[in-house]
């Protein structure tokens, strides 16, 4: 955890976020990823609650960004932030749902 500067304010910060799900398994890979306080702007200007840690690192893992959470968010009737995962993997864009009139 010292080698990559996973330390004890950083991650009381994330708690202090709202992120549930926190434990010595995922500190780790929450810091590979880069996963911080600029997380929370793309949740708090969507409809969708923020995700636990484990999902905020499989949506970066993915390549989800903000910019597919709002985009999604305004296209969609109902969808929670795991099927952004989902709808990253498969590539589905928020054009295709319009076309479609897919809801997820």
């Amino acid at each position: 955890m010292a080698i990559l500067d996973v330390e004890s304010g950083w991650a009381r910060s994330l708690k202090d976020l709202g992120i549930h799900g926190i434990d010595t398994d995922n500190l780790i890979a929450l810091r590979i990823f880069n996963i911080d306080s600029g997380i929370c702007p793309q949740h708090d200007r969507s409809r969708y609650a923020l995700p636990d840690a484990d999902q905020l690192i499989s949506m970066r893992v993915q390549g989800v960004n903000a910019d597919e959470v709002a985009r999604f968010a305004r296209s969609a009737t109902s969808k929670p932030s795991t099927k952004l995962v989902q709808i990253r993997i498969f590539k589905v864009t928020p054009d295709f749902i319009a076309v479609a009139g897919a809801r997820f």
